[in-house]
């Protein structure tokens, strides 16, 4: 959508109609996908093989930045018995959640390590880039409209007896933050993360595997039976690009078929 086009119906009445019209109108225009396209689709199905192989029906899961509800989706229909949570800050979005997923518990918020309101970039025309702030790779120039959101802790909303056996991180550079908000749920549940990293390996390392005494592996590492990465390792695959990770209990190699 052209950024003249989007000043005049943002905020208005028109702005879901001009949107679906949008997503439509892409449909219509197949493409070839960017490197990083392709690389993301890699680990949504990557991830998606991991929460076959850990999740039982009555699995409970947790989607932080679900966005359209790609991975959700998954996750709901591999434990359709569970009770699961999905946060999205953006309200457009987490409105389509609340429809395509009545039995989800969707929370129109970002998640921090504190509580509060925040300002929050919205990325009008890459949504899935918005953040707290402005990705560092980013090199092109996008209409963002800054918008305030509500900020909380997962401590402070996911009841103490919960369990909680998978969670899905993505929030554009904000995971170290998340973590420090979950450490106590990560420290006594021990679930299973599959994180994206925006910023700060060396902290986001620290939260998962100092704090929360969880490992850390690539996808593809888990699901074939290697070892966890280390400090060093982690941080050399870092420098090489990687930027999809998974934190999980002691366990290294993946099971065929483990349930909870």
């Amino acid at each position: 959508m052209a950024p003249s086009i989007k000043r005049l119906v943002i905020d208005t009445p028109l702005e879901p109609a001009a949107r679906r019209v949008w997503h439509w109108l892409r449909t219509l225009r197949p493409r070839e996908l960017s490197p990083a396209e392709q690389k993301a689709l890699a680990y949504d199905r990557l991830t998606i093989e991991v929460a076959k192989r850990v999740l039982a029906p009555t699995s409970n899961c947790i989607d932080v930045g679900a966005h359209e509800g790609t991975i959700l989706r998954q996750l709901v229909g591999l434990a359709p018995a569970g009770t699961h949570y999905a946060f999205e800050p953006l309200p457009y979005y987490a409105k389509r959640l609340r429809k395509a997923f009545p039995q989800v518990r969707v929370m129109e918020r970002a998640l921090s390590d504190e509580p509060g309101q925040s300002k929050f970039r919205y990325v009008l025309s890459a949504p899935q880039c918005s953040g707290f702030e402005r990705r560092p790779y980013d090199t092109y120039e996008e209409w963002v409209k800054t918008i305030s959101v509500r900020v909380d802790r997962l401590d402070d909303l996911i009841p103490a007896e919960f369990p909680v056996r998978f969670i899905k991180v993505d929030v554009e550079g904000a995971e170290c933050k998340v973590f420090r908000g979950a450490r106590k749920l990560l420290s006594a549940k021990r679930p299973f993360v599959a994180f994206e990293l925006g910023h700060d390996p060396e902290s986001v390392f620290e939260e998962l595997a100092g704090q929360a005494g969880l490992r850390i592996s690539l996808l593809h590492d888990w699901l074939g039976g290697r070892p966890c990465l280390d400090r060093e390792r982690f941080m050399d695959q870092v420098r090489g690009g990687s930027y999809f990770f998974l934190a999980h209990p002691q366990t290294a190699t993946a099971p065929s078929n483990e349930h909870e």
